[in-house]
């Protein structure tokens, strides 16, 4: 049961349709990894946190750059050279002193990933490197972990809703795409700032929508939009494939 200040912090979102008091104790007991700071992830961070995710998980290793904070709005500029996810918490527990901020300072690997991801019920992709978003993805496919992936480049960008059982995993969404692999430059791209807090509105809007059972998620359906031509495109029906190891497996799992 909410408490009144709850009930009084959140009483406009409670009153939206399919918003009500039992979506917001869903929110309220979910966990969400917020894997990335420097772009969409720190975006999508700040909006599960007002929109009261009880718990949020940030992973992340770098330090704040100056040249970052045209995408980063949790930092500041007095706080270049300092980390990155401390700034986070900071700003987070600020905004809403009821949510729980974890820390990972650390970079997602082979290693690690199965022990970061088990705890969280859903994982919010705002990693720059795109073999680690394929390990996120195969990772997350593994545990049934729903995962929204966001991908940048300049003016472009697009998220991805995956959930296993009813969607494509990464790799089988680019093999659909026509691309075989997700193989990058490893210099990072040049983005454009509002992109990034398109795709964070965007990223945080579906991770809602998940953990509140509320509304239609397109988990099937590839969003692309690019903000210099002020052109939405949309890739649907993008399930799983009964050939993949990670997406059909998980599919058959789920029958």
């Amino acid at each position: 049961m909410l408490t009144p200040e709850q009930l009084e912090r959140y009483q406009n979102q409670l009153s939206l349709p399919g918003m009500g008091e039992q979506a917001q104790i869903k929110l309220s007991n979910s966990r969400v990894l917020v894997a990335g700071l420097s772009g969409s992830g720190a975006i999508a961070a700040q909006l599960l946190a007002v929109s009261g995710v009880g718990t949020i998980g940030l992973l992340d290793d770098s330090v704040i750059a100056l040249a970052d904070l045209h995408r980063d709005i949790l930092s500041s500029s007095d706080e270049t050279g300092k980390s990155r996810i401390e700034s986070a918490k900071r700003r987070l527990n600020h905004l809403n002193p009821d949510c729980m901020v974890e820390l990972h300072e650390l970079q997602l690997d082979a290693h690690n990933a199965e022990e970061l991801l088990t705890p969280y019920h859903l994982i919010l992709d705002g990693l720059d490197d795109w073999q680690k978003k394929l390990l996120a993805s195969d990772t997350a496919m593994h545990l049934n972990i729903p995962m929204i992936h966001c991908g940048i480049t300049g003016f472009q960008f697009q998220v991805f809703s995956m959930v296993p059982g009813r969607s494509a995993c990464l790799r089988c969404l680019f093999h659909q795409l026509g691309r075989e692999d997700l193989s990058r430059q490893d210099k990072p791209a040049i983005n454009f700032g509002p992109a990034a807090t398109m795709a964070g509105s965007l990223q945080a809007s579906e991770a809602l929508h998940i953990i509140a059972e509320s509304g239609v998620t397109g988990c099937d359906e590839l969003i692309q939009f690019d903000c210099l031509r002020r052109e939405f495109y949309t890739v649907r029906e993008l399930g799983p494939r009964a050939d993949c190891p990670d997406c059909g497996r998980t599919t058959n799992r789920n029958q």
